[in-house]
């Protein structure tokens, strides 16, 4: 699923989930301290399983800044 958390201005930072069993969520941010902090709590949140990875993505600079594997 797709959400859009960038309070109508345009979309630079994607923060992807993409779990083991197929599902595949995607966050849109403005500000990259925004992503950053989202990518942070879902590190910590210990509500995903094994094998889950959660990537930080730059969309105008088309490159992943960071990426969890948990």
């Amino acid at each position: 699923m797709k959400f859009n958390f960038t309070k109508g201005k345009s979309a630079n930072y994607i923060v992807s989930i993409y779990e083991p069993d197929g599902c595949h969520d995607q966050l849109y941010y403005h500000y990259h301290r925004e992503a950053k902090d989202k990518l942070n709590e879902l590190k910590g949140s210990g509500c995903y399983e094994k094998g889950t990875i959660i990537s930080l993505y730059d969309i105008h600079k088309d490159i992943r800044k960071e990426f969890v594997r948990i």
